[in-house]
């Protein structure tokens, strides 16, 4: 995996540049340039905002569809093929339905909706061949991109102070865990006084909540709704950590493995007792984003988030630190790699 390190950044580079540049080619007459929450127009236009959209859609199908959940669960490489195969085409129809609303020149629309497709498939080889998430990193890429067009109003002194203790915040919360303590049938057969434990992610979403809510808003054109926003980042952070962690699928292999919580039976009690807690993160992770998300109304009289708002500080810190994790295995993995 290191070897080829130098290869999979010099890749990430060329994808995002393309990105970038795709962003100022002109493709015609664009009748709304503003429509797209993260980019100024051009060819790129729809950036990666149909190919998020899809993925949520798809991400609840397969929550609410049995065949689509058995495909994802049960057959393995095939049935995750078939389900980006799905998705495609999904992003294919809502970028077609996006591109209609900015321009309804036919040339002008193929266009957009060309432009859509190519950044979902840059997306999709940065993901494969280069590092990090290639969605993800777009849309932190965009964001810095108009980071440099608005700078911040407010005195640098007090700016700083405010965006630093917001970065720990945020920091705090993408790393908080609720570790959960578990005993093997032969800790317990041993008496072994050792205790391991089962972590879990107070924001098992990591950025995608809000990644996921700013897009719903974005393709609703209800910015100005504070409320529905917040309820959208806790509903998706609370179906990220079902979907994440979902706690029928943890108790049945925690008793395959004969692991139990204790003073928690095995079987229906621990799945009670992992989605009792399971819902009580994702109520308290879902506040949190929300009230970061929130800071720019906050904050509006000081413009200190002005064109940058505490949503993007979040996703460009989230993206920072999945990449950061991925980048670690990396090298896990060859220093394994080496010992065997």
């Amino acid at each position: 995996m290191q070897d080829n390190w130098p290869t999979r950044l010099a890749i990430t580079c060329l994808l995002v540049a393309i990105e970038r540049l795709g962003m100022y080619i002109p493709v015609g007459l664009i009748s709304n340039p503003q429509a797209n929450w993260l980019n100024g127009g051009g060819w790129f236009v729809l950036g990666i905002i149909p190919t998020i959209n899809a993925s949520i859609v798809m991400q609840i199908l397969i929550s609410i569809v049995p065949a689509l959940t058995r495909l994802q669960k049960e057959e393995g490489e095939m049935g995750q093929k078939q389900i980006q195969k799905y998705t495609r085409y999904l992003t294919f129809f809502l970028a077609g339905i996006q591109a209609f609303t900015l321009s309804q020149q036919w040339c002008t629309w193929l266009l957009i909706v060309s432009g859509a497709m190519l950044v979902m498939w840059l997306a999709e080889q940065m993901t494969h061949k280069g590092i990090g998430n290639g969605t993800s990193i777009f849309v932190c890429s965009n964001i810095a991109a108009n980071f440099l067009h608005h700078p911040i109003e407010a005195p640098w002194s007090l700016a700083m102070v405010v965006l630093i203790f917001t970065m720990l915040g945020m920091i705090a919360l993408q790393e908080a865990v609720r570790a959960i303590p578990i005993l093997s049938a032969k800790q317990l057969i041993q008496s072994i006084a050792q205790v391991y434990l089962l972590p879990m992610r107070l924001n098992q979403g990591g950025v995608m909540p809000i990644i996921f809510a700013s897009s719903t808003l974005a393709l609703l054109h209800t910015w100005s709704i504070w409320w529905l926003y917040v309820a959208c980042i806790i509903f998706f952070s609370h179906f990220y950590n079902l979907v994440i962690a979902n706690p029928k699928e943890l108790s049945e292999n925690l008793n395959k493995m004969a692991v139990v919580i204790p003073s928690i039976r095995p079987g229906a009690e621990t799945q009670q007792y992992l989605n009792r807690t399971l819902n009580r993160m994702s109520w308290i992770g879902g506040i949190a984003l929300s009230l970061i998300a929130l800071l720019p109304w906050l904050f509006s009289s000081l413009k200190i988030f002005s064109g940058f708002g505490a949503t993007s500080l979040l996703i460009v810190i989230g993206v920072s630190i999945d990449t950061m994790r991925q980048i670690r295995t990396y090298f896990i993995a060859n220093a394994y790699e080496k010992m065997i």
